[in-house]
């Protein structure tokens, strides 16, 4: 079953249950995952991130086959539709991009970062995701029992814990260290954005080592 493919529709109220438990565990999905801007209320379904309403105009000319928007807000979702933010969102695809030293992409054009062999096998993984997430539950989407946040890294070593048996199977290495690395990543950049500014040494009589009051 393809991610875009199912008729079971559910509420608006879902939706916005889904969305809003989106961006609370994942503050990058409150920004478009192509440019950052702040107006993210359009998504790309088979990559489970969020849009602006420009990039997703750019996503519209692109084959289906790859990829296609719909708006968090007014449209209609069906079951499996909605059931890719609960495993993707835009940190989970950052981090997939970069654990794969794919970082250049994500700063490439919008064509160029979707047709492209690591763009195709995180899309491959999303829809596996949502398979098997329906398999256990056909005809609902539930998000009240774990996190976004924690499903995302556990769905990295579910695949890997759960091998398909194909040479070319997204996850079959150990993916401990990669989350690892992912993780310490995350501390150091929120480390950094904590600190306080401290006046340039450079703009100062002082020497160099001495210590700089804030």
């Amino acid at each position: 079953m393809a991610l875009y493919e199912g008729s079971i529709f559910v509420t608006k109220e879902k939706v916005q249950e889904v969305f809003d438990k989106l961006r609370s565990q994942d503050s990058r999905s409150r920004f478009c995952f192509d440019c950052g801007a702040e107006d993210a209320a359009w998504v790309s379904v088979p990559f489970a991130v969020m849009l602006c309403l420009s990039c997703s105009n750019i996503h519209r000319t692109m084959d289906v086959g790859i990829t296609y928007v719909k708006s968090s807000i007014i449209d209609q979702w069906t079951v499996n539709n909605l059931k890719g933010f609960k495993y993707g969102g835009n940190q989970k695809a950052y981090d997939y991009f970069t654990l794969h030293s794919a970082d250049k992409l994500l700063q490439a054009s919008i064509k160029e970062k979707y047709t492209n062999e690591i763009a195709a096998k995180y899309r491959h993984h999303i829809d596996s995701l949502v398979k098997r997430d329906t398999t256990e539950h056909p005809f609902e989407i539930s998000v009240a029992t774990k996190s976004f946040a924690n499903m995302s890294s556990e769905s990295l070593r579910s695949e890997e814990n759960n091998n398909y048996g194909s040479g070319n199977d997204l996850f079959t290495k150990d993916w401990g260290e990669p989350l690892k690395k992912v993780n310490e990543a995350r501390t150091l950049n929120a480390h950094i954005l904590q600190e306080p500014k401290r006046n340039s040494i450079l703009s100062s009589n002082r020497k160099p080592t001495e210590r700089i009051s804030c």
